[in-house]
């Protein structure tokens, strides 16, 4: 898994606004699949006890 989540991807302003004017959304994993903050916080555990093997 390249990066596995360890250091955040950042998107550029320029690539952000280039895909809005195509028609896409850009957001969040968690607003994506509607996660609350409870549901948030349990993948964040479960990934952090993952890498941390």
């Amino acid at each position: 898994m390249p990066n596995a989540g360890k250091d955040p991807v950042k998107m550029t302003a320029a690539k952000r606004k280039q895909l809005e004017e195509a028609g896409w959304t850009v957001g969040s994993t968690a607003n994506f699949l509607q996660l609350s903050p409870d549901e948030q916080a349990i993948i964040e555990i479960r990934l952090e006890t993952r890498l941390a093997r």
